[in-house]
């Protein structure tokens, strides 16, 4: 069936490679099954593959929803039950993508409902799309596209600014505050570790905004003060002042990042990133931390700062992608938590990549850091517990403000 959908121009070309892939979308994680599939699955008396729906397929016994009422238990080695030697799907082989799951039908693709029009994305765990957006030297831009996909299509987020719950809240500005982020992310004259920063001074203030009964109006007002500031270069010389402190940096990036390793890593290509990470800046139990950072300063200032200059437009499609994707920044409790899910992310991609660079020296290419997203993608952005565990730690720590967020990214 063919909709009308909003789409940044990467989904205009996006089709799986299937077995040509590199990675897998069926190995590695939990994979939840919608009510009417776990059904058709159970009650699959004829089919060839009857005794594997019967082994692999159960019921979730908590938080069941329609959208999460059963799961695919992996098998031990990670790898889903119905994949063939070629890694290719023996359910769609056999019964047609019609009979996958919604989760497999529609993967890597994410769907949201902005005041009543469809918007399709899609996430940077999948390599293709992870090419596609990362590589993307021009930035990334939105058009307006019929897409023919399956009338059953799950909408993940949805938000209507003339819905009477949202009459009362800054959500009803959601269209000028997204566009404002957006078009803030993209401006290549401003260093993208700055764009960054200026953004949460703004999501700072919209937060202050939300959080009163009185101010929620004046959200106008400030995308218009904003747009000055950044039009006139309010921001630039109060920016330069804003020390870098690589000590601070190297440690609060990687508790963050130990955080994840330490809640064990299913995805075998980030764990060997991973590795290569600790190498290449000489992080090991027995290491002195003085060397250790000295070792991130030499890395991050030979062989990090270069690359980074040449290809800021990675780090600016990560961030618009996001943003665009998850509705930033009404994807958390409040605006400025979206803001520091943001930075984290791209605070530990940074950090991985001072020691990967480290690691490779001039074997580093655009690639292999295509690569190292794509696997954190897969590893992190998927995984509900661990975003949620680590804001918490970040409010126990009280490192939830702008300053820690300007030292995690300030470059």
């Amino acid at each position: 069936m063919v909709f009308q959908f909003i789409v940044p121009q990467y989904m205009q070309n996006f089709k799986c490679i299937a077995s040509a892939c590199p990675d897998s979308c069926c190995m590695g994680w939990r994979v939840p099954l919608d009510e009417q599939t776990f059904k058709r699955y159970k009650e699959s008396k004829t089919s060839p593959l009857k005794d594997v729906f019967e082994k692999y397929i159960k019921k979730n016994r908590s938080n069941q929803t329609s959208q999460n009422f059963g799961k695919i238990v992996m098998q031990k080695d990670g790898r889903c039950p119905f994949l063939d030697e070629q890694n290719l799907c023996r359910i769609q082989k056999l019964h047609g993508e019609e009979y996958l799951s919604n989760t497999c039908y529609f993967y890597p693709r994410t769907i949201n409902l902005v005041n009543g029009v469809l918007e399709m994305s899609a996430t940077l765990s999948c390599p293709v799309v992870a090419k596609s957006v990362l590589l993307e030297q021009g930035g990334i831009d939105f058009v307006a596209t019929s897409l023919d996909i399956s009338p059953r299509l799950t909408v993940n987020r949805i938000i209507d600014q003339n819905d009477i719950k949202t009459k009362n809240s800054v959500k009803k500005y959601f269209w000028d505050i997204r566009t404002f982020c957006i078009q803030l992310l993209k401006t290549r004259e401003i260093s993208f570790w700055d764009r960054l920063l200026i953004l949460g001074f703004f999501i700072q203030k919209l937060n202050e905004l939300a959080s009163s009964s009185e101010h929620k109006d004046e959200v106008l007002n400030l995308i218009e003060t904003y747009t000055r500031y950044i039009e006139n270069g309010y921001f630039l010389e109060e920016l330069s002042k804003v020390p870098s402190n690589y000590n601070l940096q190297l440690k609060l990036s990687k508790e963050i990042a130990d955080m994840r390793f330490s809640a064990g890593l299913p995805n075998q290509k980030y764990l060997d990133f991973f590795t290569k990470f600790l190498q290449g800046l000489g992080i090991k139990q027995d290491a002195d931390n003085s060397q250790i950072l000295k070792n991130y300063e030499r890395a991050y200032n030979e062989y990090f700062v270069p690359f980074f200059n040449e290809h800021q437009y990675i780090f600016e499609n990560y961030a618009v992608n996001h943003v665009f994707k998850n509705l930033f920044p009404f994807d958390c409790d409040s605006p400025f938590e979206s803001y520091m899910l943001l930075c984290t992310h791209l605070a530990t991609i940074k950090l991985l990549l001072v020691g990967l660079c480290s690691y490779y020296k001039s074997d580093f290419t655009k690639d292999v850091a295509v690569d190292l997203i794509q696997s954190f993608s897969k590893t992190v952005e998927h995984n509900t517990a661990y975003l949620a565990s680590l804001l918490d730690i970040l409010k126990k720590n009280n490192v939830n403000t702008l300053a820690y967020m300007a030292i995690l990214i300030r470059g």
